[in-house]
């Protein structure tokens, strides 16, 4: 009985087409470009959902695709370790609808963002003054004993209501 063995050169000819053939019949898809827009949460759009639907649909509309929205500290945690995410949630909707991605910023200070009851130390210039809004320095451990929940808080929001708040 005689055994037919394919030749090494054959071998390698069908292997090296195979490979050639992989690597040129499917090109890499070229990505879709992010076209982003900032919302401040100190603006009239971001403060009346109405106007935030309005915005929303129109930047839609125009081929935006991703909605950067400041998020207010005073308006989500209103007490010391309470969380009232409406605001967020509300927005986060609004967003989902139009098929818009949403990048969050925490503003903790900007146009009054730090909350009343925030005991923290303050931003000084040079000279040890206090500075216009008098915004949390992040030096201080309180700062972050508050902050960081709160981020952990919106990061979760942001997953879906598969995860409980």
């Amino acid at each position: 009985m005689t055994k037919h063995f394919p030749s090494i050169r054959c071998v390698l000819i069908v292997s090296a087409s195979f490979l050639f053939y992989t690597q040129t019949a499917l090109p890499a898809p070229t990505p879709e470009p992010e076209l982003s827009f900032d919302i401040w949460d100190w603006t009239a759009p971001a403060q009346n959902p109405d106007v935030f639907r309005v915005w929303i649909e129109d930047l839609a509309g125009l081929g935006f695709t991703r909605i950067e929205l400041s998020v207010p500290w005073r308006v989500l945690e209103p007490d010391p370790g309470r969380y009232d995410l409406r605001w967020l949630e509300e927005r986060l909707e609004t967003c989902e609808e139009a098929d818009l991605g949403i990048r969050l910023r925490i503003n903790s200070y900007y146009g009054g963002a730090t909350p009343d009851w925030y005991a923290g130390d303050r931003w000084l210039d040079a000279q040890g003054n206090s500075v216009p809004q008098g915004p949390p320095s992040i030096m201080d451990e309180r700062f972050w004993d508050h902050y960081g929940p709160l981020c952990e808080k919106n990061r979760r929001a942001g997953q879906g209501p598969e995860y409980p708040l």
